[in-house]
Order: C-alpha cells, then structure tokens, then sequence
C-alpha cells in the first residue's frame, strides 16, 4: 500500500508541474517550449496507456511487460508427461521466486527470494536496496543436490539448500550469470566501481584527467563451493593485456564523465566441458566464452595462462548467452535490438520488432547461420537479458521482456511453450529456464519445514 500511495504521490506531483508547463507551452513560441510539447505530449501518451495500471502495480511494475502472446501457463507441451521436470526464475506470485514445473506446469517446488532477508540491513551488504522487489534475480545455477545458487542482480550471490535455509551469501556485486565449474565451484560475474586512480588503466585514466570518476570494472570470478572468491580476473584489465586497446576503444566515447565510466557490459560466462573439448581443436577443456553486450563481442580465453584465444564482434548485435553447443560450434542468444525499443518505463514498445534470433557459429571456419528466429513463425523479441540452453536436439529458449519459454527443435517446432501471465495485458518478466535433469532430488515429495 506505502508504494502506491508514493507511486500516486509522484505521479500527481507530476499532473502538477505538467499543468503550469503546458500553460506556459501555449503562451509560448520558443524552440525550448516546443521541445517541452513534444515532451509532455509523450508524457501524457505514457499515462494515458500504461500510467495508471503500473500505478496500481507498485514496484511489481518494474517487473512486468505488455503482453504479447495469448494464453497462460503451459499453452503447448508436446512432451506429454515423459519430459524433464524444468527449473523457471522470475515474477511470480508478487514475488522474485524460482519454481520447479512438471511440463503439465504442475507447481512441485518453489523458493521465494528475498534480498532484504538475504541481506539484512547491518550486515555486509553490496546494495541498499530494503524492498524484495527493488532487484531482481540475474544468474541461476541448480546443484544435483537441488541447492539453488543465483544472483540478485548487482547486488549478491546466495546458496539455499533445497528447503530455502541459506548455505552462504556473497556480498558484493555479482551480475548476469552462474556457470557451474566442472572443476569445483562456479564462475561469477562480478563488478567494482573505483576511482580512476585506483584503477589505473591507460587510457582510460591518465595522470591529469578521470583520477576522481567513478568507474565499473567487471570481473570473471572463480568462487568455491564454500562461497568464497578463490580468483579473480578483470575484465578490461585482460582485454587491454592481450592486445586488444583498439578493439575497447572503438566505441569513440569520451570518458569524460560518470555516466561514461561502464568500460564493459560482461553479461555470460560459459565453460567448455572435458567431453565437448575434443570437438573444439583450437581450445581445451576449462576456456572460457565471454560475452560483452556493450561491443558486440564475444571472446574465449584460458583462465589459467588469461590468454585470449577467440574473439568476434559480430555477426550478434548486444547478445547474451553464448554456449558451447557441440561441433565445434557457438550458440549464441542474439538480441538484435536497441535500447530505444522501451518505452521510459522500461517496457518493450508493441510496435518494436521481433528480431531477436539464435544463432551457430562455427568457431574454426567463421561460418554462420540463424538456427532459430529467421523464418516466419518464429518471432523471437528479448530487447535485453534473454537465455537459452542447448540440448541435443533442442533449445530452450527464455524471452525476459516478453515473459515468455519455449522448447523448439531443429525444424523450428515449438515443442513446449510457457506464457508468465499476470493479467490480461500483462505478463511477468522470466530470467531463467533450464531442464532438471533426472539425478536431481524427487521434488514432488519433500518435506520442507513451513517458513
């Protein structure tokens, strides 16, 4: 109810100003008035449309988009009952939660996920955030044992055992993505925000110029089983180590600014596996495949020697999710859209495009193709996040802004379809899906205390 009436607060503080504005746009002819018409004219589109519904929403509005598709819940199976139980993260229930389904989207599990009882004010802690819904859930891995890792986005890694009790929690400002490590323990996205001083790193920081900004530097980080950060390796510290000054600059932004000071946007980690490895002459078992939305890059690197091996800019435009997808090859979550696609809301436009696709590469010939988004029927739209996972006929495809999963083949049949309705123009935002597969614990049969 608190966030509501500060939601209607706001907005009527806005109707307010906007009044007196638009008084002054009608007795005015300047090229500033005009500029403010414009303006209030999209304003008023905005409340007009969605305003007074994400009002009503509270903070849940930050979590949900306009709805695309009809139907709810499970709206295609064509696994019957025989198929894997699946792992879904995301908006449900008014909450941050993670659920265990049956492909019939019978519930048999679920975790909900709170940051404030994550990470109570007074202890460490990598954000302030106090509400459960000012963060979200970005980076999921299940254990065989059924233990679910994952991150709030920016703001802290948590291990829960099955039943929901933490095992440990890791404060500091992990993002996007959780890749089990074949060797033990798991690879994290992480960021540090630091002076320029203290990063020290030609040229984006010099002697006389950037020492006091605040700068983002992502890392890979190996963290063991215990939760504690064995390793780490900067991201653009490694990028300018191997040669690659001209590819981090290209962007030909002047660093002259705090909102500037992103050098990298790393968004997945991905480890090719000792029973891939053979399939991938020019790499070896434990490399790694970075992506990096903000350059359009994807590269592989030996985490051990930080030798770059790979890279590519292009032919992905702000992608997410590469996976070593056997053959030799990269499966890529293409994105293919822009920022401009939301509207100021954070909210997919209806009108943008649905031009998001998978795509294979071939990481020794450089040849490419559309494995799935490039014929009609097959209208992918993630304008940011987006997830897959690569089975051995199939991907499992998660679209973020568009609430949406779906299991297709090689031939680009849905064989399983999920819709995250919340009402009948909404739906809420989905960050994971993945198969469990059969070693994991019988789900449907704990007995977990009452929280």
């Amino acid at each position: 109810m608190q966030d509501k009436l500060q939601a209607f607060i706001r907005l009527m503080s806005f109707i307010v100003v906007a009044f007196f504005a638009g008084w002054w746009v009608s007795h005015s002819d300047s090229a500033l008035s005009r500029h403010l018409s414009e303006t209030l004219t999209r304003a008023q589109s905005l409340i007009s449309k969605s305003g007074w519904q994400m009002l009503m929403l509270g903070r849940a509005a930050e979590h949900v988009q306009p709805a695309r598709d009809a139907g709810a819940g499970v709206v295609t199976n064509a696994f019957g009952a025989a198929g894997d139980n699946l792992l879904l993260v995301g908006f449900f229930d008014g909450e941050n939660q993670a659920r265990v389904l049956r492909r019939d989207g019978t519930v048999l599990h679920k975790w909900g996920l709170s940051f404030p009882e994550h990470f109570p004010k007074g202890e460490p802690r990598a954000c302030q955030a106090m509400h459960p819904l000012d963060v979200d859930i970005h980076g999921v891995e299940l254990t065989p044992m059924g233990e679910l890792v994952f991150n709030y986005e920016y703001c802290g890694t948590v291990k829960l055992d099955v039943c929901g009790t933490p095992l440990w929690t890791l404060p500091l400002n992990t993002h996007h993505s959780i890749t089990r490590r074949e060797a033990g323990g798991y690879w994290i996205l992480g960021r540090r925000v630091v002076t320029g001083a203290e990063l020290n790193l030609p040229p984006f920081t010099g002697p006389d110029t950037m020492q006091d900004a605040p700068f983002q530097e992502d890392f890979v980080l190996q963290v063991g089983e215990d939760g504690r950060v064995a390793n780490s390796t900067s991201v653009p510290r490694l990028l300018i180590d191997n040669g690659f000054e001209a590819l981090l600059t290209a962007d030909g932004l002047r660093l002259d600014g705090a909102t500037r000071t992103e050098i990298v946007h790393t968004n997945k980690i991905a480890e090719l596996t000792r029973d891939l490895a053979p399939a991938y002459p020019s790499f070896a078992a434990g490399d790694l495949a970075v992506s990096m939305r903000k350059l359009n890059l994807i590269f592989i690197f030996d985490p051990s020697t930080k030798q770059i091996k790979w890279h590519s800019t292009g032919p992905w435009i702000r992608q997410h999710d590469p996976e070593f997808s056997g053959d030799g090859k990269l499966s890529v979550f293409n994105n293919n859209a822009y920022w401009y696609w939301q509207d100021a809301l954070g909210h997919v436009r209806p009108d943008s495009p649905a031009t998001s696709n998978i795509i294979e590469y071939d990481l020794e010939t450089g040849a490419h193709q559309i494995w799935y988004g490039g014929r009609p029927g097959e209208e992918l739209i993630s304008v940011i996040r987006g997830q897959h996972e690569v089975y051995d006929d199939t991907r499992l495809i998660t679209e973020f802004d568009r609430g949406r999963v779906i299991e297709v083949d090689a031939d680009g049949r849905i064989l399983w379809e999920y819709i995250n309705r919340i009402d009948d123009s909404l739906v809420g935002e989905i960050t994971y899906a993945a198969r469990i597969g059969p070693d994991a614990p019988d789900f449907a049969s704990l007995d977990c205390p009452s929280p």
